[in-house]
């Protein structure tokens, strides 16, 4: 989120164009090593949402969550990454549409902060409040409708605030206060947890799900450090923004490993992905003959692969 205010500080107070010798080299590495981890981020998200629309097993209340998590994702990954040299590359932008650019990952980002704490709810229901867990599921898809209206609504408000340069009366307020409020709930449900299992010698419920909220505070938690700290130097809002961008990796690798059926379909996706590799490489015969003779694979059924 940084990045984009630096942007937005650059855009405000910038009355002639920023000429390249006033670029720092520091700068340079930083959008380099940003755009890569970002990118990797998108892979991993985008791989996350085809497995889970492709087995039908998967299409868990939970799943549909995580889906539009890394939709919103993205998209803020995307633009975050690509802010700064659009506006390097068109510096006689006006303020008013750098502030429409840039309010759409800030939207985003509300989205993407809200969909955690809506996993993190959900968990806290299914452990303590079963009863109260399937009213919530029942609501899942209205939930999410009302989630992107609201972005919406956010991302005008925003890009009307900052066309007025009253843009930090929104974007460093609203987006700290939803995420304290994940931060506590987080914390809270971890010691309820730890006291619960203390006294019992056993934990009754899983903590599987809880694990995908809490990676997300801890990648997240040195960017929500930075709105209430004064500015030091590239290098250490580089490390925040990298390790902020590196969720969607823990977030798939803890998918991997927690749940056995992501990973199980996961595994399907890899070894198909494999299959096809090695069945065209060029000159070696001995595996288009292995591939050739090999059984086929069964037509896709209700329990077929990709209903696994």
């Amino acid at each position: 989120m940084d990045y984009e205010d630096h942007v937005f500080k650059e855009a405000k107070n910038s009355t002639v164009p920023i000429s390249e010798t006033e670029v720092d080299i520091t700068q340079d590495c930083f959008d380099i090593i940003l755009t890569i981890v970002g990118i990797l981020g998108i892979a991993f998200d985008a791989l996350l949402i085809y497995i889970i629309c492709y087995f039908r097993k998967l299409h868990t209340n939970v799943n549909i969550y995580l889906i539009n998590w890394s939709i919103a994702n993205i998209g803020a990954v995307i633009i975050t990454i690509t802010c700064l040299p659009i506006y390097s590359t068109f510096n006689n932008l006006s303020l008013v549409s750098v502030c429409f650019y840039l309010s759409t990952p800030f939207a985003l980002f509300f989205n993407v902060i809200f969909f955690m704490i809506m996993l993190t709810l959900d968990w806290w229901f299914s452990a303590f409040w079963p009863g109260v867990l399937e009213k919530f599921r029942e609501y899942t898809k209205f939930i999410i409708a009302a989630t992107w209206v609201v972005c919406a609504i956010y991302f005008v408000t925003s890009a009307g605030l900052c066309s007025m340069s009253a843009y930090y009366l929104i974007f460093h307020y609203t987006l700290p206060l939803l995420f304290t409020i994940l931060i506590v709930l987080v914390l809270g449900l971890h010691i309820v947890r730890l006291i619960k299992k203390r006294k019992t010698a056993f934990e009754y419920h899983p903590v599987n799900l809880l694990y995908i909220p809490t990676g997300f505070v801890c990648c997240w938690f040195l960017n929500w450090l930075n709105i209430f700290i004064p500015y030091y130097s590239y290098v250490y809002y580089t490390l925040s923004d990298v390790i902020l961008f590196l969720h969607p990796i823990l977030n798939f690798t803890l998918m991997v490993v927690f749940d056995d059926d992501f990973k199980a379909c996961f595994l399907r996706v890899v070894a198909g992905f494999s299959c096809v590799c090695l069945k065209y490489i060029p000159g070696n015969s001995n595996i288009r003959n292995v591939n050739a003779t090999a059984m086929a694979p069964p037509v896709p059924t209700e329990n077929g692969n990709r209903y696994f």
